[in-house]
C-alpha cells in the first residue's frame, strides 16, 4: 500500500517537470520572433503557454498535498494552495521572498501593463496573491476562443518572474520533504543547448 501511494506521488511530481518543460518551449518560442511578426506569434504562443504553466503549478501543488497525505482534486490553484496547512504556507512565503524571486532572471513585461494602465507600477506578489491571480488560467485558456475580447485581455498579463519563483519555491519544497526526488527534477540546459544553436539535449553543457 504505501509503495503505491509513493507511486502516485512521485508520477505526481514527474508529470508536473514533464508539463513544465513544453511551457518552457512554448515560452521559448513566443519570445524569439521577429519584430515585424512578433504580436501574431505572441497572440498564438502565449496562451497555450499559460495553459501548461498554470497545469504545471496545479501538479506541483498537488504532489505537495499528496505528500501531506492528501488526496487533491480541481485545477483552482488558491483553493489546492489554501488546503496546505497554514505553518508549511508561511514557511513557502518565506522561502519565495528570500530566496526564490530574488533568484530569478526572468522580468516581468511592464510595457503590457502600462499599456493597461498608464500609471501601473510593479509591486513584488507573495505566492498566495500568484495563486489568486492566476486561479483559473488553465481553465480560462484552454478555451480562451469563447471569451469576449476584453475578457482575454484582462486574462493576458503575466507575471513570468513571479510565476518561475513560485515553481522554484515549490520544487524545493519538494525535495525538501523528498530528497530523493532531486533525481527526477528536469532541467532547462536544453534551452541553452538550443541558444547556442546546437540541438535540445537535456544533456548540454557550456
Amino acid at each position: 500500500m504505501a509503495d503505491a501511494k509513493e507511486k502516485v506521488i512521485k508520477g505526481n511530481f514527474v508529470h508536473a517537470e514533464k508539463t513544465l518543460q513544453p511551457a518552457y518551449a512554448l515560452r521559448y518560442i513566443t519570445n524569439r520572433w521577429d519584430k515585424s511578426e512578433f504580436m501574431e506569434g505572441m497572440l498564438t504562443f502565449q496562451p497555450m503557454y499559460y495553459v501548461m504553466t498554470a497545469f504545471a503549478m496545479e501538479l506541483y501543488l498537488k504532489t505537495i498535498l499528496r505528500i501531506l497525505g492528501q488526496k487533491p482534486h480541481g485545477h483552482k490553484l488558491k483553493l489546492l494552495w489554501e488546503k496546505i496547512p497554514d505553518s508549511y504556507r508561511a514557511e513557502f512565503e518565506e522561502i519565495f521572498v528570500a530566496d526564490a524571486l530574488p533568484a530569478n532572471n526572468h522580468n516581468y513585461d511592464e510595457g503590457l501593463m502600462k499599456m493597461l494602465d498608464p500609471n501601473y507600477k510593479y509591486v513584488a506578489p507573495k505566492m498566495a496573491d500568484i495563486f489568486a491571480q492566476y486561479d483559473d488560467y488553465f481553465n480560462f485558456w484552454r478555451y480562451g476562443f469563447e471569451h469576449e475580447y476584453d475578457a482575454q485581455l484582462n486574462n493576458f498579463p503575466f507575471d513570468d518572474r513571479a510565476i518561475q519563483a513560485t515553481i522554484r519555491t515549490m520544487r524545493m519544497c519538494i525535495v525538501y520533504f523528498k530528497p530523493e526526488y532531486e533525481d527526477s527534477i528536469i532541467h532547462d540546459n536544453w534551452i541553452t543547448a538550443l541558444q547556442d544553436g546546437k540541438p535540445p539535449s537535456f544533456k548540454f553543457t557550456k
